[in-house]
């Protein structure tokens, strides 16, 4: 699961899911820089293209110590209740299937991290749970959507990237400093912030 950041101050709210699938993706990379500490890490290829299972890759400096790949399903929403849930889960055989593609990519990853808009399900972490341990190429992760929304609550940064509305409805967002966040992401660059030991990464 995803650790804690900087909380933003009050009870955290829950947050539907990207509706346009590059939105999911963009996010996930966003998540990625920021949980693996990596400015580098980026989206593989485009749509069309072999991607060997990974959509989002980078090395993860903060954990692993190693290439970690992310596979990105979105899950179409249906509406109950004026609540968005997916309409179907995520399944094993769809994880075995995405790490049979990873284990081709390049460079060679230490870790898959199957990513998921869906909500949490117990029996697939218990199965996966199993495959992690029982392999020897890579690990294997899944990140549900229930996490995402935790490191969205504690990350400012990323709420006004990606949920600005729900700043404003929470009342806790102003124009004044909506304009000064993102003037900070502006520069908040690799070029600028990047240690000279980390360069050659670029």
């Amino acid at each position: 699961s995803f650790p804690s950041g900087v909380r933003m101050g009050n009870i955290a709210v829950d947050l539907a899911p990207p509706s346009n699938w590059t939105d999911f993706e963009r996010l996930t990379l966003d998540v990625c820089r920021l949980l693996w500490k990596d400015d580098y890490a980026s989206m593989h290829g485009r749509a069309g293209q072999a991607q060997c299972g990974v959509d989002v890759f980078g090395y993860d400096y903060r954990a692993t110590r190693t290439f970690c790949g992310v596979q990105c399903k979105k899950r179409t929403s249906v509406y109950k209740a004026y609540t968005a849930m997916p309409a179907n889960t995520l399944t094993v055989d769809e994880v075995l299937a995405e790490v049979d593609k990873a284990e081709t990519f390049e460079p060679r990853l230490g870790r898959l991290i199957v990513a998921t808009t869906g909500a949490a399900d117990a029996e697939l972490q218990r199965k996966v749970a199993a495959l992690d341990q029982a392999s020897m190429k890579m690990r294997v992760s899944l990140w549900f959507w229930d996490e995402y929304v935790a490191v969205l609550n504690d990350n400012s940064d990323l709420m006004f990237r990606y949920y600005e509305n729900v700043l404003k409805f929470r009342e806790t967002y102003t124009e004044d400093e909506h304009y000064f966040r993102l003037l900070r992401m502006a520069f908040d660059r690799p070029a600028i912030r990047t240690q000279f030991h980390y360069e050659n990464r670029a």
